[in-house]
């Protein structure tokens, strides 16, 4: 590898003009010199392609009609020359120092096909809330536990991004697992505990906004695609039962989050009949408390809790 390689940083976009030019500026002002930006417009209806031709040719830019991230993604991968790739929210940052501390740890880490650091939380008015922590790499996390390891700042060697198939337009509401699952086949991530980055939480970002009916069944038809992968080693192919168990709990709080009660419960309950040990992770007790205590009065709650005790000791298919 090249001692400089060229690092693209590629930001889709829509309807971002209030934030889209902290997002740019972020990316310009890295103090690695051998970047290029890559803004796609997804189909704005706001001033998103007003905001990205102020930057002139400093960046490079693609529209097209809104299609969702992943294809803006793809897209901007296509006119994309680097070795390496960054996917950056049009509403969050990066650090001054993040692709240089990034490109370097790649670097040193030869068989690592991603590197992703540690992350602010950031407000509508770029304040930030607190630091997230970001657990080091496992693959068995990632996949059996069906948590998203990486988050904004990570930097993914074009190779391996292409060999993975890049991001799926299939999946809306969590198109990064999947692409995280694939990825993770290729090699391992190694995880950068400095903070890199800033995420910004707001009433229009997307990060588990309630879908739709068949975005919310989205994390069980992850799971189904990639197990039925020919290709999987025995080591990965056994956690099928653990990853559909988390995957369930995740489209429950989906469900639940758009009113849809009965059928977060029915995933709640499949999950702890898939893998009865989940009763006892704390994604399963969060997911609980945030979906129902604010959605139904607190008998019926408790109530479902009994439901789901009985599943636990009925440990059906």
């Amino acid at each position: 590898m090249k001692s400089r390689p060229l690092v693209s940083i590629i930001i889709p976009a829509y309807n971002a003009a209030r934030y889209l030019p902290e997002s740019i500026g972020s990316a310009l002002a890295q103090s690695y010199s051998s970047v290029e930006v890559v803004v796609v417009d997804d189909g704005s209806t706001d001033k998103t392609d007003k905001v990205i031709r102020s930057y002139g040719r400093s960046i490079k830019a693609l529209s097209q009609p809104n299609s969702g991230q992943s294809v803006a993604l793809n897209r901007g991968l296509s006119i994309a020359t680097g070795e390496m790739v960054a996917y950056l929210g049009a509403d969050d940052r990066l650090h001054p120092c993040a692709v240089e501390i990034l490109v370097d740890r790649l670097a040193r880490e030869d068989n690592a096909c991603l590197a992703y650091p540690d992350f602010n939380l950031i407000n509508e008015n770029s304040r930030i809330v607190r630091r997230i922590y970001a657990p080091d790499y496992d693959q068995q996390r990632l996949i059996a536990g069906f948590h998203c390891l990486p988050g904004p700042g990570a930097l993914v060697r074009k190779d391996a991004w292409l060999t993975s198939g890049g991001w799926s337009a299939v999946f809306r509401q969590i198109p990064d697992m999947d692409f995280y699952f694939r990825l993770s086949l290729i090699g391992p991530f190694c995880h950068v505990s400095e903070c890199l980055a800033d995420f910004r939480v707001h009433a229009a970002s997307t990060t588990f906004k309630a879908g739709t009916y068949e975005m919310a069944n989205e994390p069980m038809r992850l799971v189904s695609d990639f197990f039925s992968r020919p290709d999987l080693p025995h080591n990965i192919r056994r956690w099928e039962a653990k990853s559909l168990a988390n995957a369930l709990l995740l489209s429950g709080f989906l469900h639940a989050a758009r009113g849809r009660i009965l059928i977060a419960v029915r995933c709640f309950s499949r999950a702890i009949r898939r893998s009865p040990s989940v009763i006892f992770s704390r994604p399963f007790t969060a997911y609980m408390i945030r979906s129902f205590t604010r959605n139904v009065p607190i008998g019926y709650f408790i109530s479902l809790m009994t439901r789901c005790s009985k599943l636990f000791s009925q440990r059906g298919p």
